[in-house]
């Protein structure tokens, strides 16, 4: 069947996916399916590790998470940023709560990079992912115990 028009999902180095539309622009609903998977994985399946700790690096994460971070979570990490304080739920503080996704840097790469559903943690996958583990990695290394 020739499609209206196509739909192609690509990597670097080749097409991993073709939808077909047809003349109606009518979709299997397991398409569309596959695509939200396929936007989700490639948020959590292709971020690479952690980087190496670097000095450069943490002040990266620094300057990043007083843009994107302090509103909510607070200079020292305690959750009561000027933002934080009103909200409910409350920021994490990173010195004393456990994390709702745990406190590995891949999960919480993930919460940086999905958000959390009912809370006001919004997603920030639109940074670059080495952005996103800047920020992990001054968090990790300022706010948490060891």
């Amino acid at each position: 069947m020739f499609g209206l028009f196509e739909i192609y999902i690509v990597n670097s180095e080749k097409i991993i996916y073709k939808i077909s539309l047809n003349k109606k622009g009518e979709c299997v609903l397991m398409h569309i399916l596959f695509i939200s998977v396929l936007v989700l994985a490639h948020t959590l399946a292709f971020a690479g590790p952690p980087p190496k700790v670097t000095p450069e690096l943490l002040a990266k994460g620094k300057a990043s998470f007083e843009v994107n971070c302090l509103t909510c979570h607070g200079a020292t990490g305690d959750g009561n940023g000027p933002a934080g304080q009103y909200m409910n739920p409350k920021p994490r503080n990173f010195g004393k709560d456990k994390l709702k996704n745990g406190d590995t840097p891949e999960s919480m790469f993930k919460t940086v990079s999905n958000g959390l559903v009912n809370t006001a943690m919004v997603a920030f996958g639109h940074l670059p992912e080495e952005e996103r583990w800047a920020i992990i990695l001054y968090i990790r290394t300022t706010f948490m115990k060891k």
